[in-house]
């Protein structure tokens, strides 16, 4: 270990805001990474060298967060997982998007946009349940939407409305609740929501207020080990006010 760089990508595309690893499909035993900027490119880089395998140009930017995409399993079986990824409103229609990518080429499979809101951001993306390709996003209309991915297409199942708007800040995994399904943990100014991952129901919820800061708005929420010894997970929750 020596800190030395092995390799480094220049920010031509804007700087990178969400990265996940791929399956190794370039043979050089070392897997690939797949980033998003906070302009509108979604880049497949090999691991290796810092090469650009593939770059997907979306019509709108890309959040500037950690959850602006995720990872499905391999649908389509060609041995490298699908990519889920949150866009901000497109011009046309000003509606945020949900799209999937072909993770070895980078081809658009399909994309979602709300069937009955317009003016909104999709501001992050999480995969609830893998096996039934089960997806939630967030809304910066306060809306946690859940999306089923099935034959290429993007299918919308429950929801749930914070009933703030614009304040949506980050979707993340919890899988607390005794039906064995992952549940969400979503924030939103000065409010931490836990959400059922089958109904989308209200599990609970934190205020987050202080004597000190006006207001506290949740922008990273983080899983940590059970560090207070009662056997379940603890959270991290990160914001700014």
């Amino acid at each position: 270990m020596t800190g030395q760089i092995l390799w480094r990508l220049s920010a031509l595309h804007g700087f990178y805001s969400s990265l996940h690893y791929l399956p190794d499909f370039t043979g050089d035993s070392v897997r690939e990474l797949v980033i998003t900027t906070i302009k509108d490119s979604c880049l497949c880089i090999n691991g290796a060298n810092g090469s650009v395998l593939w770059n997907y140009t979306a019509s709108s930017k890309f959040p500037p967060y950690e959850d602006a995409l995720d990872l499905l399993l391999d649908m389509n079986q060609d041995g490298v997982n699908e990519i889920i990824a949150a866009t901000y409103k497109y011009s046309s229609d000003n509606k945020g998007r949900v799209i999937c990518l072909d993770g070895r080429t980078g081809t658009k499979l399909g994309e979602w946009s709300s069937s009955s809101l317009t003016n909104y951001n999709v501001r992050g993306v999480c995969i609830i349940n893998p096996y039934s390709a089960t997806i939630a996003a967030g809304l910066s209309s306060g809306l946690v939407q859940y999306l089923v991915w099935r034959n290429n297409t993007f299918k919308e199942d429950v929801s749930f409305s914070t009933g703030l708007i614009n304040c949506l800040t980050r979707v993340s995994t919890l899988g607390a609740s005794s039906d064995e399904v992952p549940d969400i943990l979503c924030g939103t100014t000065d409010l931490l929501y836990a959400l059922d991952g089958v109904n989308a129901s209200e599990l609970w919820r934190l205020e987050l207020t202080y004597a000190d800061v006006s207001s506290f708005s949740v922008r990273t929420v983080l899983l940590l080990p059970d560090v207070t010894g009662d056997d379940y997970f603890d959270i991290l929750v990160v914001g700014y006010s």
